[in-house]
């Protein structure tokens, strides 16, 4: 986990506050791919064959150089990168929750809830609050 930390922190000091699109910041010629793939998919199902197919890697190889690199795996990766497009997506927009869950790659509004919860600590509804009363904080100190 501490490797992810410091690639999102990498990724927001590279594209300003967020994690979107920063397969730049990866060197590795097959992470970056894998990622770039993520990147370019993660509204769709994704399957580790998928994955495996996109950067040409074994099953083993592939998860190995997330783990190696990231701390999880592909998998995790994309739910990882899908919960992060979704916080963006609820701090910037009025989308109702559904829309952002069926836009993330979620089946259903419950499953993405469910997974948001358990990434973020809490609701989607609640961080969409929290963002927007930090939003108006920020407005009036200016």
């Amino acid at each position: 986990m501490e490797k992810l930390l410091l690639f999102e922190k990498e990724c927001k000091d590279y594209k300003g506050n967020d994690l979107i699109e920063c397969s730049e910041k990866i060197w590795n010629p097959h992470l970056k791919k894998a990622v770039i793939y993520i990147e370019n998919n993660y509204a769709t199902a994704i399957t580790l064959g998928d994955i495996m197919r996109a950067v040409a890697l074994s099953h083993s190889s592939l998860t190995q150089l997330f783990k190696k690199e990231l701390g999880m795996t592909p998998i995790k990766f994309v739910w990882y990168y899908r919960i992060v497009v979704a916080e963006r997506m609820l701090a910037s927009s009025d989308l109702p929750i559904q829309d952002i869950a069926s836009k993330c790659g979620f089946q259903t509004a419950q499953h993405f809830s469910r997974k948001f919860e358990e990434s973020c600590g809490c609701t989607p509804t609640v961080f969409r609050k929290a963002a927007v009363s930090n939003k108006n904080t920020e407005r009036e100190k200016v």
